[in-house]
């Protein structure tokens, strides 16, 4: 009997889940996958290593909003060697979607980023507090939302400051999000992550 492997899979967001676009007009949802568990003990080693380097506590975030942008880059740069890939979907709150509220926006959005993996056996752990039921029913949705061979076999939502390819899956999103903007550093993140990012799906 062929095991299918894991497919471990790190999500997180950046701009505003709300519904007014005067708060961000996007929303984007990222997505790192490390389909080999080793390389991901590698990953994981090489971004605690960086931190300490940099003097922080084991509990110091990179996030994307709040580090300074030098640290940010050098993240991306030190974890190139390394086998991962990056999946986005935006969200244009200017679009043609009209969800009935914050939790409807994000789980079409998440659902929107999931199908673009077309995998099997997929293991999502997705940044955030939320209780049993909230998790339920979002793995109800999108478990009813899904076709073809995705698979989720679990998702669980964790504090980032405890898991750190979450905070690569932040900086990730921080970095498409920055791509979108006018600011004069827009595309230097998207360019440092090179051909890891497979797909940014637009809707």
């Amino acid at each position: 009997m062929n095991v299918q492997p894991r497919q471990l899979v790190f999500v997180d967001e950046s701009g505003d889940p709300g519904l007014s676009v005067s708060r961000s007009s996007h929303f984007i949802i990222a997505a790192v996958v490390v389909v080999d568990e080793t390389e991901d003990v590698l990953i994981r080693a090489k971004i605690r290593e960086y931190r300490r380097s940099l003097g922080w506590r084991d509990d110091h975030e990179f996030k994307f909003n709040k580090v300074n942008k030098t640290i940010a880059k050098n993240l991306i740069k030190l974890l190139s060697p390394y086998d991962y890939k990056v999946y986005a979907v935006v969200l244009n709150k200017n679009s043609q979607i009209t969800p009935d509220n914050r939790y409807t926006l994000y789980n079409q959005v998440l659902v929107e980023l999931v199908k673009r993996l077309d995998m099997a056996n997929v293991n999502i752990r997705v940044d955030g507090d939320v209780g049993k039921t909230y998790r339920k029913k979002t793995l109800t949705f999108l478990r009813r939302e899904l076709s073809g061979k995705t698979k989720i076999s679990t998702l669980r939502y964790e504090d980032s400051r405890k898991v750190d390819e979450l905070q690569l899956a932040d900086i990730a999103a921080g970095s498409i999000n920055r791509s979108l903007s006018d600011k004069k550093d827009a595309g230097d993140y998207v360019k440092l992550f090179g051909d890891k990012i497979i797909e940014i799906y637009n809707i």
